[in-house]
């Protein structure tokens, strides 16, 4: 009996993660005037996935959930109109096992570009090709993103997973280019609150030789974070914030 809290434990991060992983921003009150207005969907067999691909085929950034089987789209929210979560309760008409808003409640997820992928309020572009760490950053800054900067726990375990499946390592905006040990995001110019440094097989960051001092998901290092010299190449993840 006493393993039954952490089994529910365990399911509810499952749950959460599976839903980040599909871009949710969170469940929103809704009324006449639309807080997404421009195009319509009604369904039977509505889903989050088929909200977030009617959407995205019209260009819009935000999809959102409502009633069982409404989809709207649109480019704006309004972040006052943010409600508890219990409010989204309403099972999808097309899969019970996730919920689509509510009576004037709906559940608003993010719309990624074509190649792009999910999470949170972020879309994530991974590489098919290598690059410096400084030609990756120009590289994102062209698909009007930033090199991937990590700001919770769920985004650094996402950004391993996916590392891990694609089998390869790759570039993270951070460095410690202008003060040794003193790691910032590169874009953002903030300082790390969450980090994924391995540190079993070796202690990273080590600075290895002196001059190691941009970050990769590394996948000899069971795809944690390595400080590695800026020049080297890997592939990349670019990161679109949406919110």
């Amino acid at each position: 009996m006493e393993a039954r809290p952490a089994v529910f434990l365990l399911l509810l991060v499952t749950v959460l993660q599976a839903v980040a992983e599909l871009g949710y921003i969170g469940c929103y009150r809704d009324d006449s005037t639309r807080i997404l207005s421009k195009a319509i969907l009604q369904d039977k067999g509505m889903t989050v996935q088929k909200c977030q691909q009617f959407c995205g085929k019209k260009g819009f950034k935000f999809a959102g959930v409502e009633y069982g089987y409404e989809c709207f789209c649109g480019n704006v929210l309004r972040k006052y109109r943010k409600r508890k979560e219990s409010d989204c309760k309403t099972p999808c008409s097309g899969n019970k096992r996730q919920t689509c808003g509510g009576p004037w409640r709906i559940s608003i997820y993010t719309v990624c570009p074509l190649g792009w992928k999910s999470y949170g309020s972020s879309c994530y572009f991974f590489s098919q090709t290598t690059a410096t760490w400084n030609d990756a950053k120009r590289k994102c800054i062209t698909k009007n993103s930033m090199l991937a900067e990590v700001v919770s726990y769920g985004e650094r375990d996402f950004l391993r997973k996916q590392a891990s499946e694609y089998a390869e390592n790759f570039w993270l905006g951070g460095t410690d280019s202008k003060h040794e040990g003193i790691w910032i995001w590169a874009t953002s110019q903030s300082k790390f609150n969450v980090t994924g440094w391995h540190t079993r097989l070796v202690k990273e960051p080590n600075n290895q030789g002196g001059n190691e001092h941009c970050i990769n998901i590394h996948k000899k290092l069971d795809f944690e974070w390595n400080d590695e010299r800026c020049w080297n190449s890997y592939r990349y993840i670019c990161e679109k914030l949406l919110v």
